[in-house]
């Protein structure tokens, strides 16, 4: 959902973003989502930059 997310709008999703795809077209829900993905969020751009930047090496 985040590559789709980010491939279609050239920009990473929010927290709030992601919040409301997960709970809404997932039904993934966490009393502390927002805070949990927060943390989670820089590693998720962190992982896209670098296989990205694999996939064009290749």
């Amino acid at each position: 959902m985040f590559v789709a997310y980010t491939q279609e709008h050239q920009d990473y999703p929010t927290v709030a973003v992601l919040d409301i795809v997960l709970a809404d077209g997932h039904n993934i829900r966490h009393p502390r989502s927002g805070a949990l993905l927060r943390r989670l969020l820089p590693g998720f751009k962190q992982r896209f930059d670098s296989e990205m930047s694999a996939d064009h090496i290749a």
